[in-house]
């Protein structure tokens, strides 16, 4: 009998571990059982690592093999030969030959913005005295023209076009996932190094100094060559090489300051605005407090920095390594960087695909769809594992929901009768002669009249008594199909998390070292195409996700398939004077839009590099960096629609009970599905984002201890941070366990 597929939430439940909770335990690292979860902990939380005593011991049997087989005169790829298409080079200097190694691939940009110098400053091509001729010219120059040039030099740089830092050097939790990795890698003992150089990384780890490294430059050919040769520069403390290092949190760095807040500390009076100018002029500088801007100093002693490799060692009390034969080779010859980044991506996209499910589960409430989609006999007549997962939990989030309909004219929870624009001006109930007869006032019997006759023959009318709704039968495809576009994302999700796990456990450099066997191997363990593999999968299931995310949500701002929610979401009487959700809706247009371009696969791109040596690469390590940045994008689109969701779910609320008092806002939690209502009150209650009008938004009441005012982009933003923290996560992994409490306990667990 063939075993039942291991489903995505089984892989996701096994998975998770709460931010919150983290107790930072030391991990210990041994070369075969690291785990996705496990590089997050260290790379984003800081955990402290140790190697276990069996690598230790691995380690230093691999380490003597390399130096017995010089000694017996064998030739050894990268230890006495050269490198690439120049390995037929020969060398007796092998560590001289580790040394080029490093040098000649520590080539890529790290910039900081402060290196930018006008040419002729102090720097050595202009320091000639006054008045001394210029090569190629004959001439002096005046003193007048040096003045000018001098000048010149002195003068402060410009802002630079983007954040110099972030453009070039990775973020440090992909060099800490890096590390790790490489370690675990080291760790196996197939690598012929010595212990000194996988405890310089568990150093540089636990003492939080973290390589800078170019974020470019990287084929993931024969490894990330480039990126790591960074880490082993710093390991060395070589001067040429810098590091983060120093503490994360200090008073009175540059910071996000609110508006009115950074304009009072320059002396700048705020503005006011007139007709048509908000249009041109952006809020912020007319010192709104709903506005952010950065301020205050730029350099702070003693917060987090850039040092000096030799320096950051020493600050720590750290020994710089020496590398003996093929050492330098280990560091850099391996998939590291691309696997780390790889590992961060998937498990953001694991805990989208997640949220995604009880986004869905929402919007089916806020559309007013059915649950006949989620059936369990659909999904058993094709039986895909992604599917058949989705289609459960989506039915199980909708459990104890009053809002969902079904379709044939039955049980739809809406308003008994009109609203008062229509009915005390839509069915036309309300203009019946009788109305007018018991309340004879001329006017109203003749205008009743009119607009009775007026109506006659139209298949639009409503009895609000469940009969003769002119609908769709069936729900539209962004929910009715939402289990069988989810299903393959999350089976291509949890075959890409098995790649990436199988990745970060193995030993990827080369050659290789068989101590049983007394061998030295020659290989191409280095080639990062499973990398590529499983993030090209995890980039398209993204763009999947958030194109059903979109649809969604621009269904429910749009008032001809939102199944009776006002325009934009709007909760004003006059809806002419309000565009509450417009903005947002082009802004998830906007993010679909990127979503679909980053989906484009990066691993067709390969150029033969090396003299010709590399023509198969993978390019694993820029195809992870913009599967990150679909994350994203993707968090970004989940963070408004969920915004959209929960005023809808109260528009709902208010239709229901036929009120809408502004001193008491509507609380959907009662006529809502079980995960809708965690989330729903996570959203209200923890992240304090209440139901939106414009009286709240022109409101001059903060919206958060320092003083920020309400607007869209606020509690848009607010969500946003709680998806990129984990927290919002905690409470999607809550419903999926809950789930499976209830089929572990009714016996229907798959």
């Amino acid at each position: 009998m063939v075993a039942p597929p291991r489903m995505f939430t089984d892989l996701i439940l096994s998975h998770w571990r709460d931010p919150s909770s983290s107790s930072k335990a030391t991990l210990e690292v041994g070369g075969g059982d690291l785990t996705i979860a496990d590089v997050v902990e260290v790379s984003r939380h800081l955990a402290r690592v140790e190697l276990i005593p069996a690598s230790i011991a691995a380690i230093e049997a691999g380490s003597k093999v390399i130096p017995e087989k010089l000694a017996q005169g064998e030739i050894i790829y990268g230890v006495n030969t050269g490198f690439g298409g120049t390995a037929d080079v020969r060398s007796d200097d092998v560590e001289g030959v580790q040394q080029s190694l490093i040098s000649h691939l520590t080539c890529g940009i790290v910039a900081d913005g402060k290196q930018e110098m006008a040419l002729g400053s102090s720097n050595g091509h202009a320091s000639r005295s006054n008045g001394e001729a210029h090569p190629g010219n004959g001439r002096g120059k005046s003193n007048g023209q040096l003045a000018q040039k001098q000048q010149r030099a002195s003068a402060p740089s410009p802002l630079p076009l983007n954040d110099a830092l972030a453009a070039t050097c990775m973020p440090e939790s992909w060099v800490r996932a890096s590390m790790l990795i490489r370690l675990n890698s080291l760790a196996g003992g197939a690598s012929g190094i010595r212990v000194d150089i996988a405890e310089s990384l568990v150093e540089l780890l636990n003492e939080d100094i973290v390589p800078r490294i170019p974020v470019r430059g990287s084929i993931s050919a024969s490894g990330d060559l480039s990126a790591l040769a960074w880490i082993c520069a710093v390991m060395q403390g070589k001067t040429s090489a810098t590091a983060f290092s120093g503490r994360r949190d200090v008073e009175g760095a540059r910071r996000v300051t609110r508006a009115d807040a950074a304009l009072s500390e320059a002396g700048i009076a705020p503005i006011g605005l007139l007709a048509k100018e908000g249009l041109a002029i952006v809020n912020g500088t007319a010192g709104k407090t709903s506005a952010t801007a950065f301020s205050g100093r730029r350099d702070v002693e003693g917060a987090r920095r850039v040092t000096r490799a030799d320096a950051a060692l020493s600050e720590a009390g750290i020994a710089p390594i020496d590398l003996l034969a093929k050492e330098g080779l280990a560091i850099v010859n391996g998939t590291a960087v691309s696997a780390g980044v790889a590992a961060l991506a998937a498990h953001e996209s694991l805990h989208l695909a997640a949220l995604s499910q009880v986004l869905t589960a929402m919007s089916v409430e806020a559309l007013r769809g059915s649950d006949e989609s989620f059936e369990p006999f659909i999904a058993r007549v094709r039986p895909h594992p992604g599917q058949t997962d989705s289609a459960r939990n989506i039915k199980a989030f909708l459990s104890g929901s009053r809002l969902l309909n079904r379709h044939d004219g039955r049980d739809v929870a809406t308003l008994r009768q009109d609203r008062y624009s229509l009915r005390t001006a839509s069915h036309d109930e309300s203009f019946e002669p009788f109305i007018a007869r018991v309340r004879p006032h001329p006017g109203q019997a003749d205008s009743a009249r009119n607009i009775k006759a007026f109506l006659a023959g139209s298949r639009l009318l409503n009895r609000h008594d469940g009969r003769d709704v002119a609908t769709l039968r069936q729900d539209r495809y962004s929910l009715r199909t939402a289990s069988q576009w989810i299903g393959p994302v999350l089976e291509d999700f949890g075959l890409a998390y098995d790649q990436l796990t199988v990745e970060i456990n193995s030993v990827t450099d080369n050659p290789l070292v068989d101590v049983a066997a007394g061998r030295v191997l020659h290989g191409g363990n280095f080639q990062a195409r499973a990398v590529t593999s499983a993030v090209e999968k995890l980039r398209q299931g993204l763009q999947g996700l958030g194109r059903m995310l979109f649809a969604q949500c621009t269904e429910m701002i749009n008032p001809a398939t939102s199944w009776g929610l006002p325009p934009n979401l709007c909760s004003d009487d006059d809806a002419g004077a309000s565009f509450l959700f417009k903005g947002l809706d082009v802004v998830v247009a906007a993010l679909a839009s990127e979503l679909g371009f980053l989906a484009n696969p990066v691993g067709s791109h390969v150029q033969t590099a090396e003299m010709g040596n590399q023509a198969l690469n993978s390019l694993a390590l820029v195809s992870a960096r913009y599967t990150l940045e679909a994350v994203d994008v993707l968090s970004q689109m989940a963070s408004a629609h969920l915004l959209a969701l929960c005023q809808a779910l109260d528009l709902r609320t208010i239709e229901i009970e036929g009120r809408h008092d502004d001193a008491v806002p509507p609380n959907a939690a009662p006529y809502i599905g079980q995960a809708s209502r965690r989330m729903y009150r996570f959203v209200r209650k923890d992240l304090c984002i209440p139901f939106l009008g414009e009286a709240h938004l022109a409101s001059m009441k903060a919206a958060t201890p320092d003083g920020v005012t309400p607007s869209i982009g606020l509690y848009n933003t607010r969500i946003y941070e709680s998806i990129r923290s984990g927290r919002l996560y905690a409470v999607v992994l809550e419903s999926l366990r809950e789930v499976e409490e209830q089929r572990t306990t009714n016996g229907n667990h798959v």
